[in-house]
């Protein structure tokens, strides 16, 4: 009973001090939107421009810097900016959080010359904990330390698909750092509280962090749990009423719908906007709460003395960027939900393979994936042999599916087709690219053909590539893919009619300045402003590789021109239940970050 009351105690606590917070997070979330990320993206354009580099990727990028070591200092230079903004919205953000517990006011200025004092007090060592702090904070990310700019930081989904797909080693092992995270990122939880607060060492810091840490786990967990759990209560049951009423608006009086719908939709992003403060205020909050009881917080922190009120000037205001800002929001409301609908994209099967059914790129794959699935294209991976012929194969080296470590590019064809390939309880043999066109030309099958070479300079692999292929690709109206810059831009040279896309694992920046027709985007960090941005540069996008209903579906509500999948069941499925969404799906949509 009395944990119970305690949790029942914090809550009401963390909810009473709650709208101090709101004007703190509020300012804090608008100066990374709206001028730390988009300051950060025109410098790293603005530097790229400057030196010439019109694409930049991982796969690029030990070459590129290597050649531009302004570029290399530069690009520094910008991660400890980066750095150094994170650190200062967590001062911010804590400082903040100090003031309204001890009940005592604090003005926007005061607080930032406060966290503006702990960047010009940071040493190496703090500045290289921080980095760590971060890293080891983003797998609970969620709950804790929500920042928009570390938002930007993402795991691309087909590293974990591969992770958890191809290796039980590599499984074991990811599980093991995840949990190990999970457990220094507990443990580590109060060490910038410290740092900032107490002015601490590194070393103290970390030593009262898992003093403090010692024996509150479980506290931790059902406070945090129980707050998110009454978040999402409240949410729910708001967006089900709202869903209610949309949904009888939408049939019975459909001609007044759409204005209630607009206005649905600020009362939702109201919503979310508190349940964000709140989200982000609660981690804060229980620092600073646990520091106090444990009397681990300073007893004054100086400032100088202001008035507790507002003046009339600031309220009018304040009210007058509310009252413009609904007007923007509603404005914002109306054009989404008169021009927002489903993409009706490309199907496209990857590898060739649907729901793990056969060999990847193999012949026998894509008869069956053919016929059963009908795709618009199959998505297929092709390499040069050493002796200068093409063959269908994914990997760099033969150890996958072969276990051989031979590699394709510097092994012969003949040895190729000795390899005997085991993929998901089947074997195969290695399809040479002749008579996997052959094949698809029989099926009236279009492919989608990706060319991997691991060359700086591939100009006369290509030139081998369009010389024997060029004439049947644009005959059967095939398209071109490539994750190397240089292979897209010398095919649009010289074969400009075919149809090609540029592969990007990451939305680093913006779309790349390329030749090519498509940019094929990794889906995890894909949004809808990419897909208008490469729309309003007039080429198309493809996404890869959602591979379940709900993310095909996102794809599509982005607006995406195709889509690449390992589930073409569930693509069909999606693409056949297209209809038009009528208001109470968008506002749903809406909630979950779809639109």
């Amino acid at each position: 009973m009395s944990k119970l009351k305690y949790h029942f105690l914090w809550t009401i606590r963390f909810l009473k001090h709650s709208p101090s917070y709101i004007r703190d997070v509020l300012l804090a979330h608008f100066f990374i939107l709206i001028v730390a990320i988009p300051g950060l993206t025109f410098l790293t354009k603005f530097l790229l421009s400057r030196v010439d580099v019109h694409y930049f990727s991982l796969a690029t990028f030990p070459h590129t810097l290597a050649k531009q070591p302004f570029l290399f200092i530069a690009f520094i230079c910008l991660f400890l900016t980066f750095l150094l903004i994170l650190f200062f919205e967590f001062s911010f953000l804590l400082y903040s959080m100090y003031f309204i517990t001890n009940h005592r006011p604090v003005s926007i200025k005061q607080l930032v010359v406060l966290s503006s004092k702990q960047i010009r007090f940071l040493n190496p060592a703090v500045l290289v904990f921080f980095l760590f702090y971060v890293i080891l904070l983003s797998p609970f990310s969620f709950l804790v330390y929500r920042s928009d700019l570390l938002a930007k930081v993402q795991l691309p989904a087909f590293i974990l698909d591969y992770i958890f797909t191809n290796r039980w080693l590599f499984v074991i092992s990811f599980c093991l750092l995840y949990l190990l995270l999970l457990y220094l990122g507990y443990r580590f939880f109060f060490v910038l509280p410290e740092l900032i607060l107490n002015k601490l060492t590194v070393r103290d810091a970390i030593r009262e962090s898992f003093t403090l840490t010692k024996h509150a786990f479980l506290l931790m967990l059902s406070s945090f749990g129980l707050l998110f759990f009454l978040i999402s209560v409240v949410n729910t049951l708001i967006l089900s009423i709202i869903s209610f009423f949309q949904f009888y608006l939408d049939y019975a009086w459909p001609h007044f719908a759409l204005y209630a719908a607009v206005f649905f939709m600020l009362c939702l992003q109201i919503t979310l906007f508190f349940s964000f403060i709140l989200t982000t205020f609660s981690s804060f909050f229980y620092m600073v709460e646990i520091m106090k009881r444990n009397h681990r917080l300073p007893n004054l922190i100086q400032v100088t003395p202001i008035s507790t009120s507002l003046p009339a000037i600031s309220k009018h205001l304040l009210l007058l960027i509310s009252i413009l800002t609904s007007i923007v929001a509603l404005s914002y409301n109306y054009t989404y939900l008169t021009t927002f609908s489903l993409s009706n994209p490309v199907t496209i099967s990857h590898r060739g393979v649907s729901d793990v059914q056969g060999i990847q790129n193999t012949i026998p794959s894509l008869i069956k994936t053919s016929t059963s699935y009908h795709p618009d294209y199959v998505e297929i991976d092709i390499q040069e042999t050493s002796d200068h012929q093409f063959i269908v194969y994914h990997d760099f080296t033969y150890n996958h599916l072969a276990n051989s470590r031979l590699v394709p590019e510097k092994s012969t064809l003949a040895t190729a087709e000795k390899m005997v390939l085991h993929e998901n309880g089947q074997t195969g043999k290695i399809a040479t690219f002749d008579n996997y066109l052959k094949a698809a030309q029989s099926l009236n099958q279009k492919l989608l053909i990706e060319i991997k070479t691991q060359q700086d300079n591939p100009k006369a692999m290509v030139k081998r590539f369009l010389e024997k292929y060029e004439s049947i690709i644009e005959e059967d109206h095939h398209q071109v893919q490539s994750l190397n810059y240089n292979v897209v831009e010398q095919i649009k040279t010289q074969a400009p009619t075919i149809k090609t896309g540029y592969i990007t694992p990451f939305n680093l920046v913006s779309p790349p300045e390329t030749k090519a027709d498509i940019i094929v985007m990794e889906m995890t960090s894909l949004t809808a402003k990419y897909v208008q941005l490469v729309h309003n540069s007039g080429k198309e996008l493809y996404a890869w590789t959602p591979n379940d209903k709900s993310t095909i579906e996102r794809m599509m509500l982005y607006g995406v021109d195709g889509v690449i999948t390992d589930r073409m069941d569930y693509l069909n499925q999606a693409k056949n239940a297209i209809r038009t969404v009528s208001y109470a799906d968008k506002l749903a949509f809406f909630v979950l970050g779809f639109g």
